[in-house]
């Protein structure tokens, strides 16, 4: 984006903007990018300089690929001294033409550090509330004890940000911003932790006590995870306050109890749950969705997502899946006569199966298959999506 287009948005952003309005903002950042603008303008430059008059954009970043191609495989001394840049490169060569066209060939490509954009942003009456992502929120598994330790004392926030892009070498950001931003104390912040909503969305005995991060693999403390599990292992709503009197017993404050809900929840695990007026109100469209989806992937994979009234957002739920719970909806009660619903669906189709990239020709095999499939989304998915209201508790529900 050049400065001009920047202005505008910047501007829309002022005037549409309300005060307590949330802005999210993603970019392309430094330092992360550092190493590869010289590879970026090389290609740039090739695609502009050698590209034949008429010749479409695919055909040009295609050239230009294979030339960058060349050149690498000629170990050339910028390549030594910035290792990284082959593993970068292959890993553009896969992309889609037409999404480098817009992303990597863009004439205006500018990977901004933080406090340039938080410059930008001044006439917007923004600031800079939190990263968007989940996992950034994650310190222990991202930063060492001295990084982060450094970062506490660091008291102004832009310097804070983009301190901590050097730390992590970010590439890319994820940001919300508010215009008339107000801290709330902390009073104000532990009655909001305590009033959240939370349920397991994944079995316990199911759940990793492993995790990756900038720092690797990450082993989850049993002592501070297995009660919190244990805790929610019904699947049932919790509030905060709610975990916070159950772990007493366990020694866990709410500190540490936060802490495990926000790795669960990062880990996909854990979902936030609406407040009941909401939920109550989003159960009938929910609903309605989820038929027209369910009737729709008899003959189509199309989405791959239901309505959860509980948390009002998508819960990944596979087009296997989906007829399962359309079977249920049909009054069969077991896996087996979900997985004998499904195996008519496909031979009325004439679809094809594939297992371990082959496909399934025996239809006993293919039964074998769908009754393994069933089964699993039986015992994995099936309480979780019950409490997330996606499916009836029974098949008459």
């Amino acid at each position: 984006m050049n400065d001009e287009n920047r202005r505008i948005l910047v501007d829309f952003i002022r005037r549409r903007l309300k005060v307590g309005g949330v802005l999210y903002l993603s970019y392309n950042t430094q330092p992360g990018w550092a190493n590869m603008m010289p590879m970026r303008h090389l290609l740039v430059e090739h695609a502009r300089v050698m590209g034949a008059t008429g010749q479409g954009s695919a055909a040009r970043i295609g050239g230009a690929m294979q030339f960058g191609e060349q050149l690498m495989a000629l170990e050339p001394l910028y390549a030594t001294r910035n290792p990284e840049v082959k593993g970068r490169f292959a890993n553009l060569k896969g992309k889609d033409r037409a999404y480098l066209a817009h992303e990597f060939f863009n004439r205006d490509w500018h990977p901004m550090p933080f406090a340039q954009v938080a410059e930008a942003l001044v006439p917007a009456k923004v600031e800079f509330a939190c990263s968007a992502a989940i996992t950034d929120h994650l310190d222990e598994i991202h930063l060492t004890a001295g990084q982060q330790t450094f970062l506490r004392n660091v008291p102004h926030t832009g310097l804070r940000q983009t301190a901590r892009d050097f730390l992590l070498d970010t590439q890319f950001r994820r940001d919300y911003w508010v215009r008339g931003l107000r801290r709330m104390g902390v009073q104000e912040q532990l009655d909001a932790w305590r009033a959240l909503r939370v349920l397991l969305v994944t079995p316990g005995a199911d759940i990793a006590l492993r995790t990756k991060g900038t720092l690797g693999e990450v082993a989850l403390q049993s002592e501070l995870y297995a009660p919190v599990i244990a805790a929610l292992a019904d699947h049932g709503i919790r509030t905060i306050a709610d975990l916070e009197q159950q772990l007493a017993p366990h020694g866990l404050a709410l500190p540490r109890i936060l802490q495990a809900v926000r790795m669960l929840h990062a880990k996909g695990d854990l979902a936030l749950a609406q407040d009941e007026a909401a939920r109550a109100d989003a159960v009938a469209p929910c609903q309605r969705l989820n038929a027209h989806l369910t009737r729709r992937s008899r003959s189509l994979e199309e989405a791959q997502v239901l309505a959860s009234p509980v948390t009002g957002a998508a819960v990944p739920v596979s087009r296997f899946q989906q007829l399962f719970l359309l079977a249920r909806q049909h009054g069969r009660r077991e896996p087996a006569d979900w997985a004998a619903f499904v195996a008519e669906i496909l031979q009325g189709n004439r679809e094809q199966v594939l297992r371990d990239g082959r496909p399934i020709t025996s239809p006993a095999e293919l039964q074998a298959e769908l009754l393994r499939q069933a089964t699993e989304f039986a015992r994995q998915r099936l309480p979780a999506l019950v409490a997330l209201q996606v499916a009836p508790p029974d098949p008459a529900g």
